[in-house]
Parts: C-alpha cells; structure tokens; sequence
C-alpha cells in the first residue's frame, strides 16, 4: 500500500528527475560519462544536448488507476465482519483495529487515486457497476453476524422444540445476511440504476447541434480526438512552413480548440493546449498554487524547492551574480511569450520587472 506510492512512485519520480538534471540541465559530468548515463533517463533522445519536453512528461507520467484497487474495497470491510463471527475477548479489540485500518485504506486510496495517479478512460461502467452490486457482501455478513450474537446473547429465541437445532441457526444467519444483500442491491438498482442507457438521452439535440456549439461545451470533439483526421489536419492541409492550403482544405474545420486554425489533438492533461494562448497560463501551478512549483499536497512541489534552492547555489558560487530586474524591453518581450501578442500588457496580471 503505502510502498506502492514510494516505489512506483516518488522514487522513480526523484531518480529520473536528478538522472534528467544531471544529463541535460546541469552537465555535471564530462561528456563520456553523460553519454553513458543518457541511456538510463526514461524517454532519453540520441544526443545528450536536448531533452525535449514531451520526452521529459513521458519519463515522469504516474501510473493509470488500477481498476483493481476496487476490489480491496469489497474485501477488506468483509474481512472486519467476518471477526465479528469469532467466539474471543479479544473479538471487539480485532474489530476495532481493522475497523480503523479499513477507514484509513479508503481515504489512502482516494489519496492514491486523485493525488497519485493520472486520469484514464475506460469503455464501460460494468466493473465499477458490478463493484457497487458486492458492497452487499460486508452488509450481508454484518446482518449474519448481528443474529448470530442474537442467538448467542439469548435476545433471539427459537421455540423450545427448535432450541438445539443448530443448523436451523445457521440457516437463519445466512438467510439474514442474502436478505440484507438482497436489500441493498434492490435498492441501488432501482435508484441508482446503473445500467440504464443514457447515450439516448440528449442524442437528438446533440444531433443537431454544430461543431463550434459543441465546442462551447467540451473541449474533446470527434476532429480532435482521431489521430488520423488530427495527422490530415496537421500535414495533409498544412505545408512545412506551418501554413494551411486553403484549396485542399476546402473550409473543412480543423482538429482544434478554441483557436480553430490551431492544430490540436486530444490527450488527458493536455487540455490547457486548446486555450487561447494568452490564457494557457492560468493553467500553470505558478499562477493556481501562490507561485509554487505545484501543489501542496504533492512531493513533487517540496522536491522541485529543494532541488531548485541547492543546485541554484552551487551553479552561482564562483560565477558573477545575475541581475536580478529585467529591464523594461526585456520584461515586454518575456511578457509576450507568456501570455501571447493578442493581450496588452496592462492586462496581462504581471509584474515587468521580476527576477532573472
């Protein structure tokens, strides 16, 4: 559980980061040694002189949500009940204990799946449908367990003639825990209902509406979300030099986002790119998170400040000391490349004098 997060996660996380520094930001060795410590950066180039970004993001991707994290929910409150059949002193004391650890693996788990992991999309609801239907199963074996302790605490009394059929007991434990079970499936399948088809509802005003209405709403559309069409998009319609043949074209929309002559494909984490350029930066941690490197709840943020603080000072030490204001050309053009040519300044939200 929590090595999980450790080993598959800040661990790696922290090795490539300092491989990828070492090789590519700091060169803090000789060339020969960088060259034979390039094979070992995740997602490494040929040469030892850039590392592209899309290289750098794949190397530190988190790994995808495990669907099979849902089954520990199901088996882990089914374990504490299962104690409460146990005939001991030390009954309530094991019950507690793994009552405790149960609270403490749900919310580690929702710690793992929101903090930890990377959004994914799966085809279908079956599995987390079908989840859902066996939460019965520690309810169930609650309820058994409840007129098991019945029977025993004399608060259940069988007639006299029926007193030493124990058999008969237990089939009352196990009819108890089906009916609960039974309760709560009922229950969320009428409610809930989890298998209901609601790729209907909608579908007619959907159908009608135009690509740019449905671009008002999401951010994925059929055009941005096929590679082929995207790849048509990009160089079928488009020479080298970035510009759009407008006879091939034919007024066709782009695979875009909210600029519709920017080529754009989609891809989860990546929704930022189909803004406006002089908004991409509100999605920045810089502007959401009080000008830290990500957010607080996240290693990685500490980890980049450490990183950032150390290798800073010993990149200085014997070097002449970088001004530390920009002039008032310089902060212009800086500002520019932030927020795009299209925003003035005086509504860009930022200073024209920072440090270097």
């Amino acid at each position: 559980s929590s090595m999980t997060i450790v080993m598959a996660g800040m661990w790696p996380w922290i090795f490539n980061t300092f491989l990828a520094k070492v090789v590519y930001v700091w060169a803090a060795l000789p060339r020969p040694l960088l060259k034979a410590l390039r094979p070992i950066v995740p997602w490494a180039p040929d040469d030892i002189e850039i590392y592209p970004v899309w290289r750098a993001e794949r190397g530190l991707e988190p790994m995808e949500i495990q669907i099979g994290d849902s089954a520990n929910l199901i088996i882990v409150p089914t374990v504490c009940s299962v104690l409460l059949f146990v005939l001991s002193r030390f009954t309530h004391t094991l019950f507690k204990y793994m009552f405790i650890w149960g609270i403490f693996y749900y919310f580690f788990l929702r710690y793992l799946h929101f903090r930890f992991c990377k959004k994914c999309y799966y085809t279908t609801n079956q599995v987390d449908n079908i989840v859902n239907y066996l939460y019965g199963m520690p309810l169930g074996m609650l309820a058994s367990a409840c007129i098991q302790w019945g029977f025993r605490s004399k608060m259940i009394r069988l007639p006299l003639v029926l007193h030493d059929w124990y058999m008969l007991k237990i089939a009352v434990c196990a009819l108890a825990g089906l009916f609960s079970w039974a309760l709560w499936a009922a229950i969320y399948h009428k409610v809930v209902q989890p298998w209901a088809d609601t790729s209907q509802i909608g579908a007619e005003e959907e159908f009608k509406l135009t690509v740019l209405e449905c671009k008002e709403n999401t951010t994925y559309s059929w055009f941005n979300c096929n590679p082929v069409f995207v790849l048509k998009c990009a160089f079928y319609w488009h020479d080298e030099q970035g510009k759009c043949k407008h006879p091939l074209r034919n007024g066709h929309p782009l695979a875009s986002g909210e600029d519709p002559e920017q080529v754009r494909f989609f891809a989860i984490g990546k929704e930022y790119l189909f803004l406006h350029p002089e908004r991409q930066y509100l999605a920045f941690p810089q502007h959401r998170h009080d000008g830290l490197p990500g957010d607080m709840l996240e290693f990685e943020t500490y980890y980049e400040l450490i990183l950032d603080k150390v290798f800073s000072k010993l990149a200085l030490s014997g070097t002449e000391k970088p001004k530390t204001t920009l002039s008032e050309n310089e902060s212009e053009e800086r500002a520019l490349l932030m927020i795009g040519p299209e925003t003035p300044l005086s509504e860009a939200k930022m200073p024209l004098t920072s440090t270097a």
